[in-house]
């Protein structure tokens, strides 16, 4: 049974209101199902570093000891609960999938209904379009009766041509007729539809939301209770994916978007260029000027380009210790400096040491998750002539042990690098190995730990400094093996990884990378080890 015109507006507001409900609930599940499948990869990359420990506990410790059958139960059970983790974040991720095949089916069949709706609202309006031309023919006695009549289906067709486009739809163009008196009857009746009215309103005001970026653009607009939602809503009208970070991470408003649904989460930090560039480019499109300071300070989107775009804060502090500096030194120091990551100036050694003494004063049992990024560093400092202490945990440790900042120093200007992405670790070591000269020391970040490394007459080699025996500690051979079990090396990882290979030297002789030596450099009262560490 066909519907009267009026009845497909209530039909088609109806239909569009179910299509905005389902997508919305469809993209929530997206965002819960990348929260969740991150989730999932940051919890196996922390199982993958405990089977590490565990096995070299295993291979390595003294079981009979009652200290070491301790940290040996310890880092078991630690496995065990990890798995139980992994497990329920997967059962979760299913459910979530679940839940979107249900949203997907739920959206196809309202789709199906819209078109077949629309479909009928067209054949409707040639019918009414043809009838108006047969009426419109129609003259004498007839004429009035036929003016009321055609005004009647003009009006209908009108409020077909509404309803097809709620539902992204026309109808024919003829069907529109001329304007007239029918016009005016259909703008009133128009008027007097107060649901397609608020559509319309929803619709405009959205799009004028989207055109000035009200998720997350202008000040006080981030609502905290709905920061998620509008988080996700703006990754699905943007088509950002998990694959697309390098996009979203540079784009101002899903910082802010991020910020506000995600408060203590760390952000990464953006190149000075490309904040300033970003930055210009955001007040051209929101037309802030000078005058408008009052306003567009109080952006938090503002905020997040000015703090990167102009880090004058520490740039006096830069200068005076090291005069001009690189894009990528910069950018590390206002992390650190940011983050109130303390800096200690290290000094040329008063005494020459050999490489035997800087490993035996250097090395120790910190097996603290990232520590060996740091370590490797402060080794390169040391071998260079300069008296430089590791061991300090927190921060520091933390973002010396990150791809995005190892990439940083390996791109200092004047290091010698080389940088393979790659989901097997095995491959990207053995060529990144082939890059290797005799008689040269090597930075080498692979799998899940870093370590200095060196071709000894064909044979490749990386330094132990973290072993709790110092008869440990030292140069030892690097094969397949040592590669699984010493750098948890995987054969087929989910994403791609950074693999990087710096030349030792070449970091000795940047005076940034030395400067940025300060911020691992600690006082012995201040040193911090994991498991059995000692301090040096």
């Amino acid at each position: 049974m066909k519907l009267t015109a009026r009845e497909y507006i209530s039909k088609a507001e109806g239909l569009k209101q179910s299509e905005l409900n389902v997508r919305a609930r469809l993209e929530r599940i997206k965002a819960d199902r990348i929260r969740v499948q991150n989730a999932i990869e940051t919890q196996n990359y922390r199982l993958q570093s405990l089977m590490v420990e565990l096995d070299y506990v295993r291979q390595y410790g003294d079981m009979d000891d009652a200290e070491t059958r301790a940290t040996y139960d310890k880092l078991r059970a630690a496995v065990r609960e990890t798995e139980n983790v992994i497990n329920e974040l997967r059962s979760e991720d299913n459910e979530l999938a679940s839940q979107q095949r249900e949203a997907t089916a739920e959206l196809e069949r309202i789709e199906r209904e819209e078109q077949s709706t629309l479909d009928d609202i067209q054949d409707s309006a040639t019918r009414a379009s043809k009838n108006i031309a047969l009426i419109s023919s129609f003259g004498g006695d007839y004429g009035n009766v036929a003016a009321n009549a055609a005004n009647q289906f003009q009006v209908s067709l009108n409020q077909l041509g509404a309803a097809a486009s709620i539902l992204g739809g026309s109808v024919p163009a003829a069907a529109w007729g001329s304007a007239g008196y029918a016009g005016g009857s259909a703008r009133s009746n128009r008027s007097g539809s107060g649901s397609l009215l608020n559509f319309f309103d929803v619709a405009n005001n959205q799009r004028n939301a989207d055109k000035h970026g009200s998720l997350g653009a202008r000040p006080g607009l981030i609502d905290s209770s709905q920061a998620l939602d509008d988080l996700a809503a703006y990754m699905a009208k943007m088509g950002y994916g998990p694959g697309d970070y390098a996009l979203f991470i540079n784009d101002p408003v899903w910082r802010a978007l991020h910020k506000a649904a995600y408060p203590d989460d760390e952000m990464l930090a953006m190149s000075p260029e490309d904040a300033v560039e970003l930055l210009a480019q955001y007040m051209e499109e929101h037309g802030y000027g000078p005058d408008d300071y009052d306003v567009f300070s109080k952006d938090p989107v503002w905020q997040e380009l000015q703090k990167y775009a102009f880090p004058d804060k520490y740039a006096g502090l830069i200068e005076k210790r090291v005069g001009k500096t690189s894009v990528q030194h910069t950018s590390m120091i206002n992390v650190l400096e940011g983050s109130h990551v303390a800096h200690r100036r290290i000094e040329m050694c008063d005494h020459p040491r050999t490489q035997e003494q800087i490993i035996a004063d250097l090395g120790g049992g910190d097996e603290t998750k990232g520590s060996c990024s740091s370590l490797a560093f402060a080794y390169i400092g040391c071998k260079e002539g300069y008296d430089v202490h590791d061991f300090r945990d927190g921060l520091s440790r933390n973002f010396f042990s990150m791809d995005q900042n190892i990439q940083k120093v390996a791109n200092l200007p004047g290091v010698e690098s080389h940088v393979i992405n790659g989901r097997n670790d095995f491959e990207c070591a053995q060529k990144l190995f082939t890059r290797m000269e005799p008689g040269k020391d090597y930075y080498l970040a692979c799998g899940q730990h870093a370590a200095i490394v060196r071709n000894n007459n064909g044979r490749v080699e990386y330094l132990e400094l973290q072993s709790h025996d110092p008869k440990r500690n030292g140069w030892h051979s690097l094969d397949n093996r040592e590669l699984e079990c010493r750098f948890g090396a995987s054969v087929h990882k989910g994403f791609e990884c950074g693999n990087f290979l710096i030349e030792t030297s070449s970091l000795g002789r940047s005076k940034e990378f030395i400067d940025v030596l300060g911020y691992i450099n600690t006082s012995e009262s201040r040193q911090r080890k994991g498991v059995h560490g000692d301090v040096k």
